[in-house]
């Protein structure tokens, strides 16, 4: 920044359109843009709550490469809802709560998409918690365990999570998609000796009497899912 100091503004918008000049004597040759391509155009995605936070607890077990987790949203309509929809891709959900109260909810859960079933309409002026039970096992994207082999028996155990573009809805629950900003917060349980890396800020750990420690960070700067919170435990 320091090299642009005495410049004047004139002399910045001068050399923009020297640039633009060009491009706008050619306007009328401009072809289309041709393919090969691989998505299809999409519009942005209707949402109908907003997530305010979200939750994550998680335990990972690095022998059999798996995570158990339990994700908490915290989320306020934008109209009468009387179900919540998430992304939850390779993943077994076992349970879905309501609130502190721990209230069972209904769910249905196909392919990549985990509908709740509210236990009554909840209206654009409430906010509502759902707390959902899950598990995987062997991810093949969005978090990525790393053990030794043969090849490299000396290979620290590490595992590391790759949410972008919409890879989050591969290891949490959520509303996978960059038209939502939350805060966010993790507590990941690891083997003691590990150590817990995360975006945000170390509110604490914890050793547990199982010869584990859960680690606590707090990312307080709202973000969209594939840019939450990323841990990267290992010794």
């Amino acid at each position: 920044m320091k090299s642009f100091r005495g410049i004047h503004s004139t002399g910045l918008v001068t050399c923009c359109l020297l640039f633009l000049a060009p491009l706008a004597a050619r306007l009328d040759a401009a072809e289309p843009k041709r393919g090969p391509f691989t998505e299809s155009p999409r519009s942005v995605r209707d949402r109908a709550y907003d997530v305010e936070h979200v939750r994550l607890e998680m335990r990972l077990d690095w022998d059999g490469e798996h995570a158990q987790g339990r994700a908490v949203h915290r989320i306020r309509p934008f109209r009468p809802l009387t179900e919540a929809k998430f992304d939850a891709e390779d993943m077994t959900v076992n349970a879905v709560e309501l609130g502190t109260e721990a209230t069972p909810l209904e769910f249905d859960h196909r392919d990549d998409e985990l509908v709740v079933h509210l236990d009554r309409q909840y209206e654009p002026h409430e906010t509502l918690e759902i707390a959902i039970d899950y598990e995987f096992a062997k991810p093949q994207r969005g978090m990525h365990f790393v053990n030794p082999d043969e090849r490299e028996p000396d290979q620290r155990r590490v595992v590391w999570t790759q949410s972008e573009p919409e890879y989050a809805r591969n290891w949490f629950p959520c509303y996978d998609a960059p038209n939502d900003r939350h805060t966010s917060e993790t507590l990941i349980t690891v083997p003691k000796g590990f150590f817990v890396l995360s975006n945000g800020v170390l509110d604490g750990t914890t050793d547990n009497d199982d010869d584990t420690t859960t680690y606590h960070w707090s990312q307080r700067q709202d973000h969209v899912a594939a840019v939450g919170n990323e841990e990267l435990p290992g010794r």
